[in-house]
């Protein structure tokens, strides 16, 4: 027992009274002994469970968002995990602290903001005066999983076998045509492929394929996809080094299906009949000359006349060359074809107005009567081509 001396009235009294004996004031600063407990009895089993838990949560989240590819399902079961076991581990450490001795009061317990872990890992340390290792090793586990829950970045994903991708292009359908697959398209159109697959830390996968024109050996190709599930989405697709918008892509895609689709007509038992085989000729185009344009351009008639090259380094000619050979085939017609390669187009230009400030190719012209009166410009479909020559009365049907 020890003397303190009474704030109110000054003299002394016991350290076990709660008020002065002399004038009654309470001794507020009455000194309270918490009761010791022997660390070596302490176990810290529960609280380094609580500590580790942001990390053990983590690797399951993962585990879960890599075994079923769903990140919302991980994400429940992370914070059920957390909130379920981290109060639950508090509990049951509180309780084998409070057999030991410690008062019920001591951490709060008893008060739910007393829970929240930090604080109470915190106040754990200094009551019981202990090393604050395991208060250091929760900070550095809930940061991680912060930072990982924020980033949704799971690194079992480099462990991932992305060659399957590869085929799942290979195999998925144009949405052009049912019976026609990206690896059918892209064989028609890039030689000397590189295939390459890759996934990264969000589970996203690429597939990308790497080649040569088929049309132009100088012109590089790249088409990259993204596999969502059971979806293959085009990326990119680069085309000598410049992006072309997903038009182009698709104007490839209805090009192919058109041709695969394309069948011969059963021959007709009328003699007329302009598709039968014994009515075709060997070859779709007639190549002419500038003195030829010249020529169909004054007679008075309506002429088409294409434009093009044919030295492989313009891959929407040679896109165009196939389109318009269905196109004479169906129409029963004999396409002049002009090869800007070979012909002097100057002799052409040069007293023309529609070519006094270039021109692309290929080109559609319907000419007559001494002028051009129509142009198609660049590549189309045959659907397109179709529409704007039925605008005419084309005279260059097969004799």
């Amino acid at each position: 027992m020890a003397l303190i001396k009474c704030k109110e009235c000054g003299k002394e009294v016991s350290d076990t009274l709660d008020v002065c004996i002399h004038c009654g004031c309470p001794l507020k600063n009455k000194k309270k002994d918490t009761p010791k407990i022997d660390n070596k009895k302490v176990s810290n089993k529960f609280i380094w469970l609580v500590s580790l838990l942001p990390i053990i949560s983590i690797l399951i989240y993962l585990s879960v968002w890599y075994l079923t590819k769903s990140y919302y399902l991980g994400i429940i079961i992370l914070i059920l995990i957390m909130c379920i076991f981290s109060i639950l581990f508090i509990v049951l450490d509180y309780k084998k602290l409070n057999k030991l001795g410690l008062d019920e009061n001591t951490l709060g317990i008893n008060k739910i903001y007393n829970i929240i872990i930090p604080k109470y890992l915190f106040k754990r340390f200094r009551v019981l005066n202990q090393n604050p290792s395991y208060f250091i090793a929760w900070i550095i586990s809930a940061t991680v999983f912060i930072v990982m829950i924020i980033l949704r970045i799971n690194p079992l994903f480099l462990l991932t076998d992305t060659s399957k991708y590869i085929d799942q292009v290979y195999d998925y359908k144009l949405d052009s045509c049912n019976n026609g697959t990206y690896e059918e398209l892209i064989n028609n159109i890039v030689v000397n492929q590189d295939w390459q697959s890759e996934i990264d830390m969000q589970g996203n996968v690429t597939v990308t394929v790497s080649g040569i024109s088929g049309s132009d050996e100088n012109a590089g190709i790249t088409m990259s996809f993204d596999i969502n599930n059971e979806k293959v989405e085009l990326r990119k697709y680069m085309y000598d080094g410049e992006e072309m918008p997903y038009s182009e892509f698709k104007a490839l895609q209805n090009t192919y299906c058109e041709r695969i689709n394309f069948e011969i007509p059963e021959e007709s038992e009328q003699e007329d009949n302009v598709y039968s085989n014994e009515t075709l000729p060997p070859t779709f185009f007639k190549n002419i000359n500038a003195d030829d344009y010249i020529r169909l351009k004054e007679q008075n008639a309506q002429t088409l006349i294409y434009i093009t090259r044919s030295d492989g380094s313009s891959e929407y000619c040679n896109m165009m060359n196939k389109v318009m050979e269905d196109v004479a085939y169906l129409r029963g017609i004999e396409i002049n074809r002009l090869n800007a390669n070979i012909v002097d187009m100057k002799k052409i230009t040069e007293n023309e107005d529609y070519f006094k400030d270039g021109y692309g190719v290929p080109l559609l012209l319907i000419v007559g009567h001494g002028e051009i009166i129509d142009v198609l410009e660049g590549y189309q479909d045959m659907n397109s081509v179709n529409v704007f020559l039925n605008n005419f009365d084309l005279t260059t049907e097969y004799e």
